[in-house]
């Protein structure tokens, strides 16, 4: 599965695997007068899911440079920027089965412990007065995931677009052990009302990770344990809200944005 820009590799399916996860141009996903790169991306596989290694080359402002296991790594993200990524998901199945789109920093495309920030639907975790709802998920190194559930509703067969902003902090003024550790804020909007503009006044859900547990470089999905039972399409990373959203009628300034599109 290869396709779309900004990414240094094709999409690979966990232990190579040839079957479940397919690109096609049918059925199509709509929202709202989005525009839409051509392909969808259909899952799943056997509990398996797929992944691609960004360039972020092609990212130079929302990129950094760190020291990472002895050698120098390029990661997503650079002090006192906002990285925006949009995607359409569409669960097909009532169940409660996991859905979703993930940032990690593996060595591996697909989907590992090393997920950091993932944005879908999360099985159990994520349920809001006993209905299944769009959720955030974030991890530190060592510890659990943490489910943070929207009121959004995932409706079986309706796609919904799901926007996820990551506000990097400033660098420190110094490495004095007095320095509190810098924090990034990391918001979910779902199903926002205006595209191709600025961001939405409140986040459906929003929480906090120190900075340096953002060290990711790679972007997975998981689509469902079995074939056609969920799909995505018009995954975008870019600078700002109006770059990830783009409509005919609503172009943006900083457009095109480079993009993770199937």
């Amino acid at each position: 599965m290869a396709g779309g820009k900004g990414l240094a590799s094709p999409w690979e399916v966990q232990n190579k695997a040839r079957g479940g996860y397919t690109v096609s141009t049918q059925p199509e996903m709509a929202y709202r007068g989005l525009l839409l790169p051509p392909g969808v991306i259909s899952g799943g596989d056997a509990y398996q899911s797929a992944g691609r290694h960004l360039d972020l080359s092609a990212l130079p402002g929302l990129s950094r440079t760190a020291d990472h296991n002895g050698g120098e790594v390029t990661f997503l993200g650079k002090s006192a920027t906002t990285v925006y990524l949009a995607v359409l998901l569409q669960k097909s199945e009532d169940s409660d089965q996991a859905l979703f789109v993930c940032l990690h920093g593996a060595g591996v495309p697909w989907l590992t412990d090393e997920q950091v920030v993932s944005v879908g639907f999360f099985g159990l975790p994520s349920q809001h007065d006993g209905r299944r709802v769009w959720s955030l998920l974030t991890r530190q190194e060592g510890q659990k995931p943490v489910v943070q559930p929207t009121t959004a509703p995932v409706e079986p067969g309706k796609p919904a677009l799901l926007v996820l902003a990551i506000h990097f902090p400033p660098e420190p003024p110094s490495a004095s052990t007095t320095t509190p550790v810098p924090v990034a804020r990391i918001e979910l909007f779902v199903n926002p009302a205006v595209l191709g503009a600025g961001v939405p006044a409140r986040p459906d859900v929003s929480t906090t990770l120190p900075a340096d547990a953002l060290r990711v470089h790679t972007v997975a999905i998981y689509l469902g344990d079995a074939p056609l039972q969920g799909s995505l399409a018009a995954l975008r990373i870019g600078p700002s809200f109006a770059s990830v959203t783009p409509t005919a009628d609503r172009p943006a300034a900083d457009r095109p944005a480079p993009a993770t599109e199937p």
